[in-house]
């Protein structure tokens, strides 16, 4: 299922077992499969979002939303102080909205997460998260907006010509426009009196030359 066989598909890429087996087996049926794919994921779901935080020594915590076949689910990631990632939870709504984040939150607290240790909290900039932040965790907590959303957001403003090739890459990936629109530098957006340079003609270019 992982790796994006289908049940109806599983018995293509089961290992040979034998026809005499294969003749009386009764767990490869697509059905089966899903039974079987429920109740494991269920069950590691569980796991995960009852596993003790108190041991875990968080620098930086991210939350945010991702859609998943048409629901929303806000998910936490923690970092520890020696930069491993630990998934800690995740809660299902209908969007990002304050309650479902403040319940997700709220259960971390219940597991021991301790936000007091100086943990830092980066949002994507929804407010609803900020809140729910603020109610759980305490105003005095450190927040950081995410520069990579910054970035998508300011590049959505751009024409399409001057947005880049991905929108949240790297610095080396993004456009001389869309690097001037997010830094906020002077002479942004550039006004309509500024001369464009046009580019001369290659055989004016070589008469020069010459």
């Amino acid at each position: 299922m992982l790796a994006g066989v289908s049940t109806r598909r599983y018995g293509r890429v089961a290992e040979p077992v034998g026809a005499d087996v294969e003749a009386k087996q009764r767990s490869s049926s697509k059905s089966a499969v899903s039974r079987q794919f429920v109740s494991r994921t269920r069950e590691h779901l569980i796991e995960l979002m009852s596993r003790p935080l108190a041991d875990l020594r968080l620098a930086v915590l991210m939350l945010d939303g991702i859609e998943l076949k048409g629901r929303c689910c806000v998910v936490a990631l923690g970092i520890d102080t020696d930069g491993h990632k630990h998934p800690l939870g995740l809660w299902d709504g209908s969007t990002e909205n304050a309650r479902v984040a403040t319940t997700l939150l709220a259960n971390l607290a219940e597991r021991g997460l301790d936000a007091e240790q100086g943990v830092l909290v980066v949002l994507d900039g929804a407010k609803a998260l900020r809140k729910a932040v603020d109610e759980v965790l305490g105003r005095s907590t450190p927040v950081q907006r995410c520069i990579r959303h910054k970035e998508r957001n300011v590049a959505e403003h751009l024409p399409e010509r001057d947005r880049p090739a991905s929108a949240g890459c790297g610095r080396r990936g993004r456009s001389r426009t869309t690097r001037r629109a997010a830094s906020g530098c002077a002479g942004w957006p550039p006004s309509s009196s500024t001369p464009t340079p046009v580019p001369q003609p290659r055989c004016a270019r070589a008469s020069r030359r010459r």
